[in-house]
């Protein structure tokens, strides 16, 4: 009787099934299905990486027809990794689990590439895939899966978090580099602002703003502090030239005096200030393109109910009017007093924006500039409710804008229906507008209103208070537009937030939100896109599990958004697609199928894959080789004739 044993690097479990079939020299043959303890199966304890080995009895002179066995992981216990098996002793395995990408038996920890960690990039606004397939790992074919783990982080390519500047007391948003995309000009009362040189470096506190952008090579950077008409209040973006690059205007009211800043197309920076001394009877004013010409006008309302639209002149380096018009109080000859104006692209981006001028008691006038006379024209009809203190966005989803107004008692909400007029409709429930914003953050189709609540400050950052609370828009019957009174979202940006500002700065389609926070001495804006992301296992494309809210790469305070399956819909998921999934066969018979996850995201980042953990217990048939022998029958064969 000849006794072989079976050699193994790391194996668990044996069983037969069903065992060796053998022909004997004296007799018609039979079959042996126990190993030599008279026991079918056998488990194998690894400890240190040593085993006793297993072995089976054979008389001399034995042809072995077949061979096969099954050796399959256990369900508890740490996995003993890659294994072995040999029967012979030769150095040649009969049998082996070590592939690249198959990570320990029963244990999957790496990616079909071998590594622990992948990453993907994704971009769903260009190229044909917009839901790419995540790096794959394997699981044995039909293998039962008992856990699961995986760690899918999201950084976006524009990483923002948080800023410190110092209080920022204006913002404004336009295109200063003329590449498509937005960039936020900000404006302190109290810049720390150099004032000395290399060699005798000081610095002096003074109204100044600086221009935040950002550029695919460099990400978000922060312009040094430009100073600007020493009282002023206001920063304004506007192309003010006409050369298709926006400029920088610092606005101080009390003074009648704007600071003009163009930018030098060359360098990036700014042209000498220019200060312009405007009319005592502005009661208000803006930039915007009204007239279509390609340059941004100065749209002013004025004592005596008038509206002015003034363009700038480089020769003079002042600016002289294009129009105007007086707003009467309706159906009287007596002029309007008018304390507030909007001007905006109510009509859609598309079209020239307009003014809509209010008067104390709410009743407005939207102003336009008509192509047919080439001159400035009040509309006939009036806007109810437009008070002091409103909103303008888009809360429908037409892409015009509207209007959401406070009242005493509630707050209006005010509808552009284009051409069919504006349609208001009262609520009962209190608004605090005060910066508020109306803004589709998460790219739903559905507005929010944003409203920041700076909480209690105590002068402490560390200890973090207020919030920014997302409400919804809620139509039905005879109540339309109306504000919801429950937060559908509650945003903790940093502590005490004061203002949301928004804007696409990347070009990826998705809207940065650029907030003021701080308290205290630590003062800054808090940057970030509002991010959806999620993977779809079974690729039906519908996300199974996701994501949401800010995200950055661990810069700047920001740390990346997490993918988490809190419930083990994995487990349950590849259990079910585990026997379809399509399967790679190596040289010993093993058949892994490799599982991929469609990637989705509304903005462009990069996906990390890492802390893969999936057990599972399969059974696997050893009998073929890829080595010469090339069965584990022949293996034993030879060891007969040895």
């Amino acid at each position: 009787m000849i006794r072989r044993q079976f050699l193994g690097f790391l194996f668990v479990l044996f069983f037969l099934a069903p065992a060796w079939s053998v022909m004997f020299a004296q007799a018609q043959g039979g079959s042996i299905t126990t190993f030599s303890t008279g026991s079918a199966e056998e488990t194998v304890t690894v400890a240190g990486g040593q085993h006793s080995p297993v072995g089976f009895d054979l008389q001399r002179n034995t042809t072995i027809t077949s061979a096969t066995f099954f050796i399959k992981p256990t369900t508890s216990g740490a996995s003993p990794g890659a294994i072995e098996v040999h029967a012979n002793q030769d150095g040649v395995p009969e049998w082996a689990f070590n592939d690249t990408g198959y990570g320990g038996f029963g244990h999957q920890t790496v990616f079909a590439s071998g590594n622990s960690t992948e990453t993907l990039a994704i971009n769903p606004n260009q190229g044909a895939v917009t839901n790419p397939e995540s790096p794959p790992f394997y699981i044995p074919s039909g293998a039962t899966v008992s856990s699961t783990g995986l760690d899918v982080g999201f950084s976006p390519t524009l990483t923002g978090g948080y800023f410190p500047t110092g209080y920022i007391h204006s913002v404004d948003k336009g295109d200063l580099n003329n590449d498509s995309n937005v960039d936020f000009a900000l404006l302190s009362r109290t810049a720390n602002v150099s004032s000395g040189n290399a060699t005798s470096p000081s610095f002096t506190t003074a109204a100044a703003f600086r221009i935040v952008s950002y550029a695919n090579g460099t990400g978000v950077s922060f312009s040094p502090w430009q100073t600007t008409c020493t009282n002023a209040t206001r920063i304004i973006v506007a192309d003010v030239n006409g050369d298709e690059f926006d400029d920088a205007v610092g606005y101080a009211p009390a003074d009648d005096q704007l600071c003009i800043h163009f930018t030098n197309t060359s360098s990036g920076g700014f042209e000498p200030q220019v200060n312009v001394t405007h009319a005592a009877s502005i009661i208000d004013l803006d930039f915007a393109d009204i007239t279509g010409n390609g340059l941004d006008e100065m749209v002013s309302i004025r004592s005596g109910g008038e509206i002015h639209v003034d363009e700038f002149s480089n020769r003079s380096n002042s600016f002289s009017s294009r129009d105007s018009e007086v707003v009467y109080i309706s159906g009287t000859n007596n002029k309007a007093t008018l304390t507030h104006m909007m001007l905006e692209y109510f009509d859609g981006p598309q079209n020239n924006p307009t003014v809509i001028a209010g008067q104390t008691s709410g009743t407005a006038n939207q102003a336009f500039w008509s192509s047919n006379t080439n001159s400035l024209a009040v509309s006939t009809s009036t806007i109810a409710g437009v008070a002091p203190g409103s909103v303008v966005g888009d809360f429908d989803g037409d892409q015009d804008l509207d209007i959401v107004a406070p009242r005493p008692t509630g707050h209006r909400s005010i509808e552009n229906r284009g051409p069919l007029g504006w349609n208001g409709d009262n609520h009962n429930r209190l608004l605090t507008l005060t910066n508020a914003t109306i803004l589709d953050y998460d790219l739903d189709a559905a507005a929010h209103l944003l409203v920041p609540d700076a909480g209690n400050p105590d002068g402490n950052p560390a200890t973090v208070t207020g919030n920014i609370s997302a409400y919804g828009f809620f139509s039905w019957g005879n109540t339309q537009n109306r504000v919801e009174g429950t937060a559908t979202t509650v945003f903790e940006p940093g502590t005490a937030p004061r203002a949301v500002h928004f804007g696409d700065m990347d070009g990826d389609g998705s809207i940065e939100q650029l907030v003021l926070v701080g308290e205290g001495s630590h003062h800054g804006v808090f940057l970030s896109a509002y991010h959806k992301v999620g993977y779809d296992i079974d690729q039906d494309g519908s996300v199974d599990f996701g994501a949401e809210g800010y995200a950055g790469n661990g810069s700047n305070g920001l740390s990346m958004l997490m993918i988490q399956d809190t419930s083990g819909n994995l487990t349950t998921s590849l259990n079910i697609l585990s026997p379809g999934l399509p399967y790679v066969s190596d040289g010993y018979g093993i058949q892994m199928a490799f599982v991929n996850l469609s990637m989705h995201s509304i903005t462009e980042g990069e996906f990390t894959f890492s802390g893969l953990d999936v057990r599972y217990t399969a059974d696997f048939l050893v009998n073929a080789n890829p080595s010469l022998t090339g069965n584990l029958s022949n293996a034993l064969n030879q060891q007969m004739t040895a």
